[in-house]
């Protein structure tokens, strides 16, 4: 909605901003809320600038496909493995190695789908594993009625849209990566996020 307005001035640009902001015309989210929290210029920011796919980005779209909708997954995006090349013990200098990359490569292209490195592929097929077969998250997994579900709901006068990992009938899930598990690290994780506004805010769903 705000495509045409990220080439005008900060000054030209406010106040068409606020005024779809308050007409319902631009929604909210848990993301613009998190740049408020820092600052109203943040969050102005977050919202006049055209959004980028920085590596995080990416990782996390890959892994939530991956865990959440596997099919999706190997249909969305591909990765060029050195067993899948006609001489695996060389590199791409080799002429019929190239030529079989520039080919695969070709294919994603065609296909829409999203090449991927061989780690992030191992990393997403690795996570997908261990959240399937955790006696923890495994069959909360499996019990999930609803995955990747947009929402759209008003709060304070206000429209939101966001995300649901995945629910059933008696929990709503979201997937995080972190790099260290213990409690009080989570904690903070949570904390410094601000993961729990998300729930917050879809307890008015």
């Amino acid at each position: 909605a705000t495509t045409e307005i990220y080439t005008l001035s900060l000054h030209d640009a406010l106040p068409i901003l606020i005024e779809r902001i308050q007409n319902g015309e631009e929604f909210l989210s848990f993301t613009s809320i998190k740049e408020f929290a820092k600052s109203p210029s943040h969050f102005i920011r977050y919202k006049l600038t055209e959004k980028e796919e920085t590596k995080a980005m990416k990782r996390g779209s890959f892994v939530h496909k991956a865990i959440l909708l596997p099919k999706d997954f190997e249909t969305e995006y591909a990765a060029l493995l050195k067993s899948m090349l006609p001489n695996p013990e060389s590199n791409f200098v080799n002429s019929a190695n190239k030529k079989f990359k520039d080919a695969f490569e070709a294919d994603c292209i065609a296909n829409g789908k999203t090449m991927l490195t061989p780690a992030e592929y191992d990393l997403a097929i690795q996570m997908r594993d261990l959240a399937n077969n955790n006696e923890v998250s495994g069959p909360i997994l499996k019990s999930l009625t609803q995955r990747e579900e947009e929402l759209k709901w008003e709060f304070c006068g206000f429209k939101w849209h966001g995300h649901v990992d995945g629910k059933n009938n008696d929990l709503i899930i979201e997937i995080k990566t972190v790099g260290d598990v213990r409690p009080k690290k989570i904690k903070w994780e949570v904390e410094d996020n601000k993961w729990h506004w998300q729930q917050i805010g879809r307890a008015h769903v």
